[in-house]
């Protein structure tokens, strides 16, 4: 760390020029005589206490700095402790995160001695990235399939008929989904099914069957204008029929790829596992985060015991200095009064010696404990 001082506000320069000028005076008029005392002069004692204000004035500059770095040094252990609470909340998160995650896998994974069809239950055969994009595929063929027929139907009512289209197509898709996760759910023994459950799929499945007859009857209306050159079929009644049964063998086809990937692709245990490892990631990332910002803040020093010694040290080079520029600026002043006297006067007369410059420097001991509190944290 470190700590700067302001300049002071009496420059060294000022005080050399000052004992030139004060000295001259000074012995033109005689003084000191030889009946003066030590420590008479008044421009020697003014020039101590500048010297000593200097001096305190740099004391009180480090003391200032120094508890400015008491205070962010506190703030500091303030901040470490919350963060160390926060990291203890989030660490037992992360380990009950992680629990649930082993809980989770040991379901998917089941044991050796289990039975297959329980086993197969649990997994994920078809990955999501692969499902959901082929579902939207099928029902976006199911819409556009069954559009050209509705809009016939309604004639002008042409947002109606796409409306009623998007429906339609997307109906048969999730009914087909809606089948085939009941037959895997029928598989799981570990979460069984209420039995009601499973006979409300007879009446579920038989009104999607007519739904489909009844949307294949339609789309062959709409499609029996462009068999009239198919000679295969020569009988109207029969080309009907064989449409009817084209489109319902299609979107039948359709709801039977559904389902199957329905089927194969839902697992609870696995669905339930991924969620437990978003949660886990999430808490970790979050754990690590504050691990990083808590080691940048403890790393980050803003008082030490050698902190405090080194700026203590300095500040006795410092008034060091200032003595030893108190005493050049002195001995100017005795230098200048005795070549400008009439009379004789000894250099080393009482009255010319400098005054003592005397002051304690402060030892700091009240912020080298702070700071040993601080290290500790």
């Amino acid at each position: 760390m470190v700590i700067s001082f302001k300049r002071s506000k009496v420059r060294n320069s000022s005080w050399t020029s000052l004992a030139v000028s004060r000295g001259a005076r000074d012995g033109k008029g005689e003084r000191p005589s030889e009946s003066w005392p030590a420590n008479s002069v008044p421009f020697l004692n003014e020039l101590n206490s500048r010297a000593i204000q200097k001096a305190q004035q740099r004391i009180d500059q480090v003391r200032s700095n120094l508890n400015n770095a008491v205070i962010e040094s506190i703030d500091r252990d303030d901040q470490l402790r919350l963060l160390s609470s926060q990291l203890e909340v989030e660490e037992h998160r992360v380990s009950e995160a992680e629990n649930r995650v082993r809980v989770f896998q040991e379901a998917v994974d089941g044991y050796k001695e289990e039975n297959s069809v329980g086993k197969f239950a649990r997994i994920r055969s078809i990955p999501d990235f692969f499902y959901y994009p082929v579902l939207i595929l099928l029902a976006l063929g199911e819409v556009f399939l069954t559009a050209p027929a509705l809009v016939k139907l309604f004639g002008d009512i042409e947002v109606f008929a796409w409306t009623v289209a998007v429906a339609v197509g997307f109906l048969t898709v999730v009914g087909a989904h809606i089948i085939g996760l009941s037959l895997k759910l029928k598989l799981d023994r570990q979460r069984p099914q209420e039995g009601w459950v499973i006979k409300m799929l007879y009446p579920f499945s038989g009104i999607l069957l007519a739904a489909v007859v009844v949307v294949g009857y339609v789309r062959s209306a709409q499609a029996l204008t462009a068999l009239q050159n198919f000679n295969i079929i020569e009988s109207p009644f029969w080309r009907r029929v064989f449409l009817v049964f084209f489109f319902v063998l299609l979107q039948l086809a359709f709801m039977a790829v559904a389902i199957m990937m329905s089927f194969l692709h839902y697992s609870k245990s696995e669905h339930d596992l991924n969620q437990a490892k978003k949660q886990f990631n999430e808490m970790k990332k979050a754990q690590d985060s504050r691990i990083k910002e808590y080691q940048q803040l403890s790393s980050r020093s803003f008082i030490t015991e050698d902190v405090v010694e080194i700026e203590r040290e300095k500040l006795i080079s410092s008034i060091k200095l200032i003595e030893t520029e108190y005493l050049a600026a002195c001995s100017i002043y005795v230098d200048a009064n005795i070549h400008a006297r009439r009379d004789e006067l000894n250099g080393a007369h009482v009255s010319l010696v400098p005054p003592k410059f005397a002051i304690n420097v402060d030892e700091f001991d009240d912020l080298k404990k702070i700071a040993l509190k601080s290290r500790n944290v």
